[in-house]
């Protein structure tokens, strides 16, 4: 079976050859309309430009055999005739053969010159059977009365007429050919281009078949990984939960040892003071110290153990309530180092209140614990509305926290800096992340404008209030 890691590969190959079939079948039909285009091109081409030329040939014959036809009649006395009545059917003959070698322009269309050698020399050809036909033509009637029927006049005159018809059967004969060849060419260009659609229609149904097949495939191995990888989530799951339960059970099975040895180390300080001596006092001091911590890893992991199996009905809770109360629950610790706490307008979420007093506390708690020896601590707390979702910020004059080392500080039991100088368990910013996530926020480290920490987080706004004020409280 193709494992998850390959599937991504194969994907893309499927994705790239899918595109270089889409690709060959949009050149492939760009082709077949550029050669269709042609095709209709090249026959309307052939069709304007040899039908004039075919009409043209038999035009100098019809108008060649009309002059001859009424020539006679005018040299046998027709007065109803004229000699520029019989003249104008040579002159249309010879205009005919002019405007198949040079075209040109009538009443009946427009001509194009002939590009045949051949017809052009056999068109040549009957032009100067033309001109040999006027001439004769021209020196019977100066001698009508020698020119009648059968005398040597009227048979010269005749045989020129005859040698034109000739010359010009002999270059329609030759424009045929010309017409001939150049439809063979065009129906074997046709022939050809239609046998190279048909090799490119296979070839593309060909790779479409294929293509399919891959794709089935692909289908095929994706449904198996994802029924693999469905069954690696359940089993993760399972795990995560069993590691949960067992933390809690674990967590709250520890809370009373812990608070057992406190408390008999408090009684061996005060009641048992005068009969240890002092290496048995620091052993004393160092195991109270030791159960302390332990508690406060305990509690933390209750805490932690909390949020993740709280509920999710929320309730609209205000923060500003949120953080007096954590603020009432720090009085103490804030009266110890005489810290200044400054909380601006904090607006209404939908939020677990418990679970955000949690949170508020941790923060403050971290601000007012992480300073350098002599220095009052000073705590600034404020939001402001971005989209939907309102920014919290919490910010100190602390030994500060660089946002590269974000990800460790909210990684459980992580301890960044001072370990040994500032108490704690390690997990209360884990805790913070924890319960932010819970409610659909991010939290994150910011760049400080001064000295200190700036450690903000999202939460999202009040349904009703999505569509209003996005730049304050």
């Amino acid at each position: 079976m193709t494992g998850p890691e390959n599937q991504p590969t194969e994907k893309l190959a499927l994705t790239l050859t899918a595109g270089k079939v889409r690709a060959v079948l949009v050149g492939l039909g760009l082709a077949i309309l550029a050669s269709v285009l042609l095709l209709t091109q090249t026959g309307v081409g052939i069709t304007t430009r040899y039908a004039p030329m075919v009409d043209a040939a038999m035009e100098i014959k019809y108008e060649a055999s009309r002059f001859h036809l009424w020539f006679e009649e005018l040299v046998q006395g027709d007065t109803t005739l004229t000699e520029a009545m019989v003249w104008e059917h040579l002159n249309r003959s010879e205009w005919f053969a002019r405007a198949m070698l040079e075209g040109g322009e009538n009443e009946e269309g427009r001509f194009e010159a002939l590009n045949d050698q051949n017809t052009r020399d056999a068109i040549g050809q009957v032009l100067i059977e033309i001109a040999e036909l006027r001439k004769v033509a021209q020196a019977r009637l100066e001698r009508s009365r020698e020119s009648l029927a059968g005398s040597a006049r009227d048979q010269a005159f005749d045989a020129a007429f005859a040698s034109l018809l000739a010359e010009a059967d002999n270059a329609e004969t030759f424009l045929q050919v010309h017409i001939t060849d150049e439809l063979d060419l065009f129906q074997k260009t046709t022939y050809v281009l239609i046998s190279l659609f048909l090799a490119a229609g296979l070839f593309i149904l060909t790779a479409l078949r294929r293509l399919e097949a891959g794709r089935q495939v692909y289908v095929d191995q994706l449904e198996l990984s994802q029924a693999d990888l469905a069954q690696a989530v359940t089993r993760l799951s399972h795990s995560n939960a069993d590691l949960e339960r067992f933390a809690a059970v674990a967590a709250h099975d520890l809370v009373e040892p812990t608070r057992t040895m406190e408390s008999f180390c408090k009684l061996l300080s005060t009641r048992k003071a005068d009969q240890l001596d002092s290496e048995a006092k620091e052993f004393v001091t160092t195991i109270a110290e030791g159960a302390r911590r332990m508690g406060e890893l305990v509690r933390g992991l209750l805490s932690l153990s909390k949020a993740n199996h709280t509920s999710r009905a929320f309730t609209p809770v205000s923060l500003g309530s949120v953080c007096a109360a954590a603020l009432d629950n720090l009085h103490q610790a804030i009266e110890d180092k005489q810290a200044e706490v400054r909380v601006g307008e904090l607006p209404t979420v939908l939020a677990d209140e418990c679970l955000l007093t949690q949170v508020f506390q941790n923060l403050i708690a971290n601000a007012i614990k992480f300073q350098p020896a002599g220095r009052r601590p000073e705590v600034s707390i404020h939001a402001v509305r971005r989209d939907r979702a309102w920014v919290v910020s919490v910010q100190d004059n602390g030994i500060g926290l660089n946002p590269q080392d974000a990800e460790e500080a909210f990684t459980a039991f992580r301890r960044l800096q001072g370990a040994n100088i500032y108490p704690g368990s390690g997990l209360g910013l884990s805790l913070v992340r924890r319960v932010v996530e819970i409610h659909g926020g991010t939290i994150w480290v910011a760049q400080a404008a001064g000295e200190g920490a700036l450690i903000q987080f999202t939460l999202p706004v009040l349904p009703d209030e999505k569509n209003g004020d996005p730049d304050g409280v």
